[in-house]
């Protein structure tokens, strides 16, 4: 069982140098967006981890990691089950429960739509029937 230093370098951490890397890992992509990838929602597990490669004159050892993570990475056309948040003239913005800030533009919507002001909801127009759309209790 390697350890891993926290903090000082009196103090150590019982620590398995996996789950350190596992931690780094979720720390710098968790949450955000890979280019490429999509959306990293967790580091699973790490794969492989080679040797650490002691770089420059900190002593930080550098390693190299394959690890699996859950990405979030709708394909286009893909329907999603996810609850509209709020509503304004750019278009409509939808919550799914790990993620709220999806933005459906206003000319991605179904046509002809309009934006009420008064009421702040799109409503989606036919040529004889105006066809209400849901708006969340605030």
């Amino acid at each position: 069982m390697a350890t891993a230093a926290a903090g000082g370098a009196s103090e150590v951490l019982p620590l398995r140098i996996e789950e350190v890397l596992l931690h780094r890992l979720s720390e710098k992509y968790v949450g955000r967006i890979v280019p490429g990838v999509g959306l990293c929602v967790t580091v699973h597990t790490a794969k492989s981890v080679a040797n650490g490669i002691i770089r420059g004159h900190s002593g930080n050892a550098w390693y190299t990691v394959h690890f699996e993570a859950v990405v979030f990475r709708p394909e286009v056309g893909e329907r999603m089950r996810c609850t509209i948040s709020t509503q304004d003239a750019k278009g409509i913005y939808l919550s799914v429960e790990f993620f709220d800030d999806i933005l459906v533009p206003s000319q991605f919507l179904i046509q002809p739509s309009i934006f009420d002001e008064a009421k702040a909801t799109w409503k989606t127009l036919t040529q004889t029937l105006e066809i209400p759309t849901y708006t969340p209790q605030m």
